[in-house]
């Protein structure tokens, strides 16, 4: 049989419902779609967990060694791979006092020049003036771009930032912090980085005072260094990769491709009959081979449709948004959608022989 023929013979086949390509387009867009919908849920879980582990403070980490840390050593932490943010803290004696309130000053903190942009506390800070908390704005009714009317001034607000109760360190949910100069040590270094990396720890030890060697940082050393994170109720790192990389879902693509595969053989299986009365008249075997395989490849065609189109579906209502996941998945499942099911209909027309024509007809 020549190619035009095989193609004719095969898209007659579709047609008239020999192949039955409608109910394993169905079978297979189903499983398809399932498994690929899992696996985007999945990932886009993960994407979840890593932006609440950022938002909640979990990847900014403190530095604290009171007069201790340089201010200008600390901010230029932001130069190093991977840093967002960088910046010095340390409390006043005396806090700044409302007009207001006389007599309920508020928790102030002197900040480096580059305080700011910490994606834990949201702040979105423009120009010269403080920045208050959330609280603090609610109680004195300031806005970004208002004057605080204090007893011993009038700042400029140039920035409010969030801080909930959600278990990151307490001091700061009611709070004003104000940019000063470097010359005096600060007590603590906020460093936000994603992620937080071995290079990283290894340099934090430079914002200290003249870059003295202390003893490695941990949190149960009250006498020297401490190393902590602005909240860590969300656990002390966070590695997307191996989160990736030990997902439930993981396997369902080698699971797509067996249920494809299984499916190809078996809509070849149920024609063994009508294939080796074929080879029996004459067919060659590469002929109907290739036959076998163009009509599978229809129904597996339609069947990729139908799984792209409800995985469509489950990325409008909140699947994985990053464009790399997405296509990534996309390709998966299309790839092994139409070449498993070709690949199962080949294996399973190798092994249907003109001389079992006999058995396959009693076995009928």
């Amino acid at each position: 049989m020549r190619l035009p023929t095989i193609v004719r013979e095969a898209l007659l086949n579709v047609r008239s419902g020999t192949a039955r390509a409608g109910l394993f387009a169905l079978v297979l867009g189903a499983v398809a779609a399932v498994l690929g919908g899992s696996d985007l849920v999945a990932i886009a879980s993960i994407e979840h967990e890593a932006d609440r582990f950022r938002k909640d403070g979990g990847s900014t980490i403190i530095y604290r060694f009171p007069q201790g840390i340089d201010g200008a050593a600390c901010d230029g932490l932001r130069s190093v791979d991977g840093v967002a943010a960088a910046g010095a803290v340390r409390q006043r004696e005396r806090g700044y006092t409302p007009a207001a309130l006389p007599r309920e000053p508020i928790p102030t903190f002197d900040v480096s020049p580059a305080f700011g942009g910490f994606t834990a506390l949201r702040d979105e800070a423009s120009g010269a003036g403080v920045l208050i908390s959330e609280d603090v704005a609610e109680t004195t009714g300031a806005s970004v771009g208002t004057v605080l009317h204090l007893t011993d001034g009038r700042p400029r607000v140039t920035g409010v930032f969030s801080y909930p109760n959600d278990g990151r360190r307490p001091g700061y949910g009611y709070a004003i912090f104000v940019p000063s100069d470097v010359l005096a040590p600060y007590d603590e270094c906020w460093v936000e980085a994603w992620p937080v990396s071995d290079r990283l720890l290894a340099v934090m030890p430079t914002a200290l005072v003249g870059a003295r060697s202390a003893p490695t940082a941990s949190s149960d050393d009250t006498r020297g260094p401490q190393l902590q994170q602005l909240n860590a109720s969300h656990g002390s790192r966070f590695d997307g990769a191996v989160a990736f990389e030990t997902r439930v879902t993981r396997m369902s693509t080698a699971v797509l491709g067996f249920v494809g595969f299984v499916l190809g053989a078996v809509s070849v299986g149920r024609r063994k009959l009508e294939l080796a009365s074929g080879r029996h008249a004459g067919v060659s075997a590469t002929a109907s081979s290739l036959q076998l395989v163009l009509e599978t490849l229809v129904w597996a065609a339609m069947g990729a449709f139908v799984a792209l189109s409800l995985l469509s579906l489950v990325i409008a209502t909140g699947g994985s948004s990053s464009p790399d996941v997405l296509c990534g998945v996309a390709a998966r499942v299309l790839i092994v959608t139409l070449m498993a099911p070709a690949l199962g209909a080949f294996a399973r027309a190798a092994t249907i022989r003109e001389a079992h024509l006999f058995a396959y007809f009693k076995a009928r």
